[in-house]
């Protein structure tokens, strides 16, 4: 949301204005399809070309998108034949034949559906671009060849942290022609200026260019059983119910009348300390407090260890209740990401189940018409339930679902028909869901090692897809 692929598309045009290529690449198959109609749309179709392992098409433009490891292996292959001069198609044919051996930028390989693990704290905040200044001035020849590509720009480059497939982005620099310029993108690069020093190393002058200031502000909420409240202390006229509250609420601090809020000796004296020095919200720490006293009270004579995991279980929000309070402060259109895709099923049925629907009767008559045009060119692949879902305004976005079916929810989401998508974190990663809200359902995740907690990029990568520019402030 900070404007950083204004710095890539500024490559893109630079490229044109001197008749040269530049290829786009990206780390996922749905990010490079959204990123090829985009650019067709500015450019024209005839100008712009995909190559995802999938899909090649007219892969001898001025511009091509490709995912990540495309461009790795088509330099690759052009090492292994030692023929700089080979033709760019050929290339391109070779790197998605490769491509489809590896582990891959698609959506619906298990690698892409975990986030990105960086794993560093210290972020620098905002948007990080990576711009390497080198000379564009070299041989010239066919139009396909790779010498006559200027620059390629490498978007969600924070994947080079990834522990199972950064070595990509790491190859894709070292191995880049020392001609072409780099545009390195990313919103959440933690250690910047290193990864510059590394690129000058290995690479050629390198220029870092960083962002700090976001268009639309975020603000943290926290949403229990008991309601939403904002996260955070802040300015009295921000703080607790003012924030969302319509009506006088008394604060339960001051309810618990000094008493061992926990029932494990929390005096409201620590209580209070602990909020400020985290700066939390004091109300959501007396009212779990307070909420926690009475569970065990209601709970005498039972394993204490036993009714506090109970407790924690029965804080956990119905979806329903998460969406109805969305919806009752005006924060929708919302992504709620899930880490599994049985998840993101399970919480959309309880949301059209408990729920009255989210779309107006005109907004209803609109889907259905794109409804109908879709299954006109798909037809057999939508069921009915996953139909009835959709006009109710409520749909899911994961790898276990068709490519076409995806980007026809982004299309319905990008238009404002939609008002709730539950999601996996692969839709984190750039694709273009302009949402008010977003809810993160978990801070730890199950990974091939264990439960791990999120890092902090995978938080602000998540939390970065809320505030819509021209729309929210």
């Amino acid at each position: 949301g900070a404007g950083k692929t204004v710095a890539g598309e500024a490559a893109v045009y630079a490229a044109l204005a001197l008749n040269r290529r530049v290829f786009y690449t990206t780390p996922l198959k749905a990010l490079s399809n959204q990123k090829f109609l985009d650019l067709s749309e500015s450019l024209g179709p005839e100008r712009v070309g995909l190559s995802t392992g999938d899909v090649r098409q007219n892969v001898d433009a001025e511009v091509v998108v490709m995912t990540t490891e495309v461009y790795r292996n088509m330099l690759y292959s052009r090492d292994n034949r030692n023929n700089p001069g080979g033709k760019g198609g050929s290339q391109l044919a070779d790197a998605d034949d490769a491509s489809t051996t590896n582990r891959t930028a698609d959506s619906g390989d298990p690698v892409s559906e975990d986030a990105v693990r960086t794993g560093d704290k210290g972020a620098v905040a905002g948007s990080v671009e990576l711009v390497e200044a080198t000379d564009n001035n070299t041989s010239g020849g066919d139009a396909g060849r790779l010498e006559t590509v200027s620059s390629v720009v490498l978007d969600e480059f924070h994947y080079m942290n990834d522990a199972d497939r950064g070595t990509v982005w790491e190859e894709s620099v070292i191995n880049s022609p020392p001609w072409i310029s780099l545009v390195a993108l990313s919103a959440t690069m933690a250690n910047a200026m290193d990864v510059r020093q590394w690129i000058y190393q290995v690479h050629g002058p390198c220029e870092l260019v960083i962002s700090n200031k976001r268009p639309v502000p975020l603000r943290f909420s926290y949403c229990d059983r008991w309601g939403i409240l904002p996260l955070m202390q802040g300015p009295k006229e921000l703080r607790g119910r003012n924030f969302f509250r319509q009506e006088p609420v008394q604060s339960e601090i001051q309810e618990s009348k000094g008493e061992g809020l926990s029932g494990r000796g929390f005096s409201r004296r620590i209580v209070k300390k602990k909020a400020a020095e985290l700066k939390l919200n004091q109300e959501i720490l007396a009212r779990e407090a307070r909420k926690k006293r009475e569970y065990l009270r209601n709970a005498r004579g039972v394993d204490e260890a036993g009714a506090l995991r109970k407790f924690k279980r029965a804080q956990t929000p119905p979806m329903g209740l998460v969406i109805r309070e969305l919806r009752k402060y005006k924060l929708l259109p919302g992504i709620v990401f899930i880490f599994s895709r049985k998840g993101c099923e399970e919480a959309a049925l309880d949301v059209v189940s408990h729920v009255d629907s989210l779309t107006s009767e005109a907004e209803k008559d609109e889907i259905a018409r794109k409804l109908d045009i879709f299954e006109n060119r798909n037809p057999g692949i939508v069921n009915p339930e996953r139909k009835y879902m959709v006009v109710e305004g409520v749909a899911t976005h994961h790898a276990g679902l068709l490519p076409v079916w995806k980007a026809f929810i982004e299309e319905l989401f990008q238009e404002g028909l939609l008002k709730v998508v539950f999601a996996t974190e692969t839709l984190a990663a750039g694709i273009n869901m302009p949402a008010r809200t977003t809810v993160i359902s978990a801070l730890a995740r199950r990974r091939g090692e264990g439960v791990t907690m999120l890092t902090s990029s995978e938080f602000r990568q998540m939390a970065g897809r809320a505030g819509r520019r021209g729309k929210d402030s």
